[in-house]
């Protein structure tokens, strides 16, 4: 689980590149898999309540439930 983290604090600025190159470019700023991935870079960054707020929006939209969207907020 460190190792995990710690390639998350090391690639911390590529992956938020990533992200928002996904969600101008490509529009893809309210897909499930995008915002999945920026909660779970909030919760290797400690940041649980904001993780939260968009798991939890996740989980109750009209998206289909996805299994790793349940292992973040609890």
């Amino acid at each position: 689980m460190i190792i995990i983290y710690s390639s998350k604090f090391k690639h911390r600025h590529e992956i938020a590149f990533a992200r928002h190159k996904l969600s101008t470019e490509y529009r893809l700023a309210d897909n499930v898999d995008v915002l999945f991935g920026f909660a779970d870079s909030l919760f290797a960054d400690y940041r649980y309540a904001d993780c939260f707020a968009i798991t939890s929006r996740l989980r109750f939209s009209s998206f289909s439930l996805r299994k790793p969207m349940l292992t973040v907020p609890i």
